[in-house]
């Protein structure tokens, strides 16, 4: 996380003043995208770091208190299963990168768990997505900031529709800065609603 720390202080520096006349283009939109990003605070989410049975890491986003529910008899309907919205990284041969974000379904999954599923992203790129390479850091933060945007835009009505792409963005090996976004890419960020009615807390 120092990496991020250290990209989001110099960033949001940036943002903050006026260097437009100094700093490049393409350095004043990275700049403005981090501004979109950090203004998005989860001041209640983990990112819990799992390792799966094939020995593989995977990320998670949830709230700090999670209920217990093993004590509680299972229902069938989808009543106790936590609500649910996906950030994923892929690319053109199906790699994929992806942290699902949960909570209980009377809160539902909040704006600032969205910031910490986009935080987590950036701090595991290069561990959890070797394939993505470095040069399209760029694209990546703007997408990301596409993300928070639309999930601050969705507060406090929220989504409802299960299974239904929120926001995504998509761009090709030829545009490492994400300056030309295509509907079909060979890089996409997409940011779905996979279970419940969520982005109505902040």
């Amino acid at each position: 996380m120092t990496e991020v720390l250290s990209t989001i202080n110099t960033l949001s520096q940036l943002a903050a003043n006026s260097y437009a006349g100094v700093l490049s283009p393409v350095i004043m939109d990275v700049a403005k995208a981090w501004a979109v990003i950090i203004s998005v605070g989860a001041i209640s989410a983990l990112v819990l770091e799992e390792t799966t049975k094939k020995g593989e890491t995977k990320l998670r986003v949830v709230p700090d208190l999670v209920p217990n529910f093993k004590n509680k008899e299972k229902s069938k309907s989808n009543s106790d299963e936590p609500n649910q919205m996906r950030l994923q990284l892929q690319d053109g041969p199906g790699n994929t990168f992806g942290i699902p974000i949960e909570n209980i379904p009377e809160v539902g999954v909040t704006v600032g768990q969205v910031g910490e599923a986009v935080m987590g992203m950036w701090a595991y790129r290069r561990s959890l997505a070797k394939w993505f390479p470095q040069e399209h850091d760029t694209a990546l933060i703007k997408a990301m900031a596409g993300v928070t945007k639309k999930a601050k835009e969705s507060y406090p009505l929220g989504v409802f529709q299960g299974s239904s792409q929120v926001y995504s963005r998509q761009w090709n090996q030829n545009d490492p800065k994400g300056n030309r976004p295509v509907p079909r890419g060979y890089y996409r960020v997409d940011f779905e609603n996979l279970r419940g009615h969520n982005l109505r807390n902040l």
